[in-house]
């Protein structure tokens, strides 16, 4: 899921109370939580669902915010990371680096469930926390390419892009440590974060 708030866009399975805005001109998606992580099993899907997230938005070289599961009033977890479409004035996906910014989100959506699916695989029609991810994804490939075909298409592009980049080794290696450190912590701060995830990537990511 991503929902700029300030100068942060927030990923991950929020109840409705907490989503907060949408990116300009982007309608708002359904919010659909996930179950509370109170077991063990669910408490480690939500911290490899967060970390995956996570992870992709070093790949995408957006500055982590923050990172963190099973705290407050959230269900499940959340994300947050520097919000680029605040630095877009004025905000367009017909420039360039608006567009570049939008498909960057878009990878992000996808790196969430598909690393808490691949930690724990449930079958083909499990809910894996990403109704509102892959409805955001949609929302903004229609924005940028205003055809649903294009779109799906795109969409289906950006998952199996995110998919191949989490068989990566090194990639899966850094969304397992941060996960087992969420699932310690409970929330882990942006800098230490991008610690964590460098410790296993190195300077150069895939």
């Amino acid at each position: 899921m991503a929902r700029p708030t300030g100068d942060t866009v927030a990923h991950g399975s929020l109840p409705a109370p907490a989503c907060r805005g949408a990116a300009p001109g982007i309608a708002r998606p359904a919010t659909v939580s996930m179950t509370s992580p109170v077991h063990s099993s669910e408490l480690a899907a939500a911290a490899y669902h967060e970390a995956g997230h996570a992870v992709m938005c070093h790949l995408m070289r957006l500055r982590i915010a923050s990172v963190s599961i099973g705290i407050e009033d959230l269900n499940g977890g959340q994300t947050t990371h520097g919000n680029k479409f605040r630095r877009t004035k004025p905000f367009s996906v017909d420039t360039p680096r608006g567009r570049m910014q939008v498909e960057k989100i878009i990878m992000l959506c996808f790196a969430g469930p598909l690393a808490q699916q691949k930690f724990l695989p449930r079958g083909p029609d499990a809910d894996y926390g990403d109704a509102i991810d892959v409805d955001m994804a949609s929302t903004l490939a229609m924005r940028v390419f205003r055809s649903r075909r294009v779109a799906a298409a795109y969409v289906n592009f950006a998952r199996e892009w995110v998919r191949q980049k989490l068989e990566d080794p090194r990639v899966w290696a850094a969304v397992e440590r941060l996960a087992l450190a969420l699932m310690r912590q409970r929330q882990i701060s942006g800098r230490h974060a991008e610690a964590i995830i460098r410790g296993k990537l190195g300077s150069a990511p895939p």
